[in-house]
């Protein structure tokens, strides 16, 4: 049933056709006023309501994310996924991780007239699709959003169909100030390597929605594709352990600075259901995140962790979408 979800999905979520890999700077191609003005229909955070045919399970999950400014990012997962039996998964549960997850982020244009919507993928879950473009058809109905790829050299077609998620009724300063798209950059006194290759660098995307909706998409660049037209396990076992995504609700705790990130979709399977705390920052068009731990059951105050001598880490983010905060 696994290898049934993951090659639907692959034919639905992943029909692409071979671009060009550029520096990793969110893709230029794909934005500006026209784009940016015809996409408003479909700007907005979308759940997954529908996959047919049905696809190696009842109940996936899944969440797309699309910007006014032409910025996109898309996470499906198949339920009842397995945890690892120990702390590392072996190549076979890590096959099994892989074939279960679909993730990607890039930018998009939309095209009203013929009904067709086309992504450039900035980056994958799949290394093989990272700098590479699909077009599918799309159909909006309401609060419903039908996507359709071309059929495949056998002539299936499938469907994928997406509901679209209203805004939250309140929203704080704090939740103006991080609705948007923010590109992974480095922190503040980290050292540049020299001459860096743009297809070495660290690249992805966090994203806040105003109906309380986030995601998250890391990894580096230069992944290595697999040679055949799958994965091997050790192959499929390298391409999910350079990706991180993660996705679902949050919260904001405005007093104590923090978020909680409600993880419903991890590319980790004992991560799913898990709870994220990250204290924040804003410097400018800058969002610094603080991390004690992968998960918690206890929420924490910065000052608590540092009096009993933990230090968090920090991942900084660089605004790329338009700021809210002022609307």
């Amino acid at each position: 049933m696994r290898r049934t979800f993951c090659v639907a999905t692959v034919s639905l979520v992943f029909l692409a056709a071979t671009g060009t890999r550029g520096a990793w700077m969110p893709s230029q191609e794909s934005r500006g006023a026209s784009s940016a003005k015809s996409a408003s229909s479909l700007v907005g955070t979308w759940k997954l309501a529908s996959m047919e045919p049905a696809s190696g399970s009842s109940n996936p999950v899944g969440v797309m994310m699309l910007d006014p400014a032409g910025y996109m990012g898309l996470a499906v997962m198949q339920s009842g996924r397995q945890k690892y039996a120990g702390s590392e998964p072996t190549p076979a549960e890590a096959k099994s991780a892989y074939e279960s997850y679909r993730a990607f982020f890039g930018t998009y244009v939309i095209n009203e007239r013929a009904g067709s919507i086309t992504v450039h993928l900035d980056g994958s879950l799949d290394p093989n699709l990272t700098g590479t473009d699909y077009q599918s058809a799309f159909a909006l109905s309401g609060t419903r959003l039908t996507l359709k790829p071309r059929p495949t050299a056998a002539g299936k077609q499938d469907t994928l169909v997406w509901e679209r998620l209203p805004d939250l009724e309140t929203l704080t300063p704090t939740h103006r100030r991080l609705i948007g798209f923010w590109k992974l950059v480095p922190n503040e006194g980290d050292k540049a390597p020299a001459a860096p290759s743009n297809q070495d660098q660290r690249r992805g995307f966090i994203i806040y929605t105003a109906a309380g909706q986030m995601a998250v998409h890391i990894m580096p660049g230069g992944r290595a594709k697999y040679a055949g037209a799958q994965p091997t396990p050790e192959e499929a076992k390298a391409a999910l352990r350079s990706y991180t995504s993660y996705f679902g609700p949050y919260s904001v705790n405005e007093q104590d600075r923090y978020l909680v990130h409600q993880r419903i979709g991890h590319t980790i399977p004992a991560s799913i259901g898990t709870n994220g705390q990250r204290f924040y920052e804003f410097s400018g068009k800058r969002l610094v995140l603080r991390v004690l731990s992968t998960t918690f059951t206890v929420p924490t105050t910065l000052q608590a962790a540092k009096t009993e001598g933990r230090e968090p880490s920090m991942i900084t983010w660089e605004r790329i979408s338009a700021d809210v905060s002022s609307r």
